[in-house]
């Protein structure tokens, strides 16, 4: 058995346990073994389906409402007892602050390996799994075996539809009250601005082309995107180095990558080239970007971000991928 957990808000299925079915029915199917996903929480019913649908043999569901919300201790006790009664050759994590959190928790309290930042499975020949994962800033890359939990890097694999009726098992959960000691009464989300540029969903990346970064921060924050650049522009201090975009930087997977007078070196581009969504804006229509890109534009790049911004300050909407 593959074991996943499928993280869920207010009973939404998130987009990463959608990819990690992906990830766990291809492991599955190469194995001859089953693909469980693990849901907890009130609501549980609505994300079955969408479950089955992305290839999910088995469905595990806990509606306790101690589980609710975000509830890590309870969530651990309740994974621990299910990975103890399965043996599952693997249990797969998104990577997210959630999950992350979840699965320190569950490796340290089975006594098993952990693997992070993976950014591919396999099978290592002889019944187990070989995984690649990344380190060193994204610079190196190392195989691991004999991991039994795995945090998996976003987007690695695709969403795909694999319908197929799962089963479904209603479990309850026996803790007692003082194994509860944590209660989280607020969550805020995370500003784009600090988070790490490899967990950001839509950049906003500046390159030679933009002299004013003043503009692309104010057009970052309006559209609730994090910032990157290319190396000229963190060579020179426009930007941070932490924020530099490619493969001397960092690799970068977003829902949208926005780009602005950034014509792509090769470095750049393989650092960013698997962003779902690229948009280009450079005033040389044959740049390397533009030709990648889904939809290009030929402007220059600050005449487009002033009027973006003015665009934005008139409707007095604060903007965002949705």
């Amino acid at each position: 058995m593959i074991l996943f957990y499928a993280e869920q808000y207010n009973g939404c299925l998130a987009d990463a346990a959608l990819e990690l079915a992906g990830v766990g029915r291809e492991i599955a199917n190469n194995s001859g073994i089953e693909l469980a996903a693990v849901l907890t929480g009130r609501e549980t019913r609505p994300s079955i389906s969408a479950l089955g649908e992305h290839g999910v043999d088995l469905v595990f569901i806990c509606e306790d409402e101690r589980l609710e919300g975000y509830a890590p201790e309870a969530t651990v006790h309740f994974l621990a007892s299910l990975t103890t009664e399965n043996n599952p050759l693997a249990v797969l994590f998104a990577e997210t602050s959630r999950s992350v959190d979840l699965a320190l928790r569950l490796a340290a309290r089975l006594r098993v390996g952990l693997a992070s930042r993976c950014i591919s499975v396999g099978s290592d020949g002889a019944g187990g799994l070989r995984v690649t994962r990344l380190g060193y800033t994204d610079q190196l890359q190392t195989t691991v075996t004999g991991a039994q939990i795995l945090i998996l890097q976003p987007r690695i694999g695709e969403v795909k539809r694999a319908p197929r009726s799962s089963r479904v098992e209603v479990r309850g959960l026996d803790i007692s009250p003082d194994e509860i000691r944590i209660k989280v009464t607020e969550i805020v989300k995370a500003d784009p601005r600090t988070i790490p540029l490899r967990q950001a969903e839509f950049i906003v990346s500046g390159g030679n082309g933009v002299r004013n970064f003043e503009l692309l921060w104010k057009l970052a924050d309006r559209l609730r995107a994090s910032v990157g650049g290319s190396r000229v522009v963190c060579d020179d201090g426009r930007l941070e180095r932490e924020r530099q975009v490619g493969e001397s930087g960092m690799t970068v997977k977003p829902r949208c990558y926005l780009a602005f007078g950034i014509s792509g070196a090769s470095q750049h581009l393989r650092g960013m080239q698997e962003s779902k969504l690229i948009i280009a804006v450079n005033t040389d229509r044959f740049a390397p970007l533009m030709k990648l890109a889904n939809m290009a534009v030929v402007a220059d790049a600050e005449a487009v971000m002033e009027e973006m911004l003015s665009k934005l300050c008139e409707s007095n909407e604060y903007s965002g991928l949705r």
